[in-house]
């Protein structure tokens, strides 16, 4: 399995309220991508640099890892990414990483994938 992404520390306090009160977690909904540098830090609100933002093309649970898939593609953005966050239903960033820049052709398209461990 790939390298898990940390969540988090506002979306971790969700993941602990819900299971305190018995409540429910909003979904995750949205990759966005971005050209910052940062290294990600449990205390991020926010991508770096975003430049794009979509709905992810899925997500889905196996025991204790979600994992989130989101495809960019060159018409969507010409900028270098270097960095990817997802974000639950509520517009909360739930984790992101950061990497060497990747560019797109028009017709080209990158597909990430995302695992959060709980």
């Amino acid at each position: 399995m790939p390298a898990t992404i940390p969540a988090t520390d506002v979306y971790r306090a969700k993941v602990s309220a819900a299971a305190a009160a018995g409540g429910s977690l909003p979904s995750a909904a949205v990759i966005a991508f971005g050209t910052g540098t940062t290294p990600p830090s449990p205390e991020d609100t926010a991508l770096d640099a975003e430049v794009y933002r979509k709905d992810l093309d899925s997500a889905s649970a196996a025991g204790s890892v979600l994992t989130c898939i989101g495809t960019i593609d060159g018409s969507e953005s010409t900028d270098a990414i270097t960095e990817v966050g997802v974000f639950d239903a509520d517009g909360d960033l739930m984790g992101r990483r950061t990497f060497a820049p990747k560019t797109l052709e028009a017709e080209s398209s990158l597909r990430f994938t995302l695992n959060f461990q709980f």
